[in-house]
């Protein structure tokens, strides 16, 4: 699964299943963030800079919902629901 950051910040999923590893690509020609903003998951996360053309994965373990946003940029959000 493949999330691009920038003008596609919102994922192209919105859920995924418990064990399922999500992959953000940054197609821009910014550095940009994936980190976690929720307070449902016992795991959270943060990439750190993401530069462009680099990637961030994350495997979820647990069901409920991951709300994160761009460090950056904070009005850049996306969420994913984990079953």
């Amino acid at each position: 699964m493949s999330q691009t950051a920038g003008s596609d910040y919102d994922p192209k999923i919105d859920q995924v299943n418990v064990s399922n590893t999500v992959t953000w690509t940054n197609k821009d020609s910014i550095v940009h963030t994936v980190t976690y903003e929720s307070r449902n998951l016992t795991k959270h996360f943060d990439s750190g800079n993401i530069n462009p053309d680099k990637v961030f994965s994350q495997t979820f373990t647990e069901k409920g919902t991951a709300n994160y946003y761009c460090k950056l940029h904070p009005y850049m959000k996306g969420v994913i629901h984990i079953k």
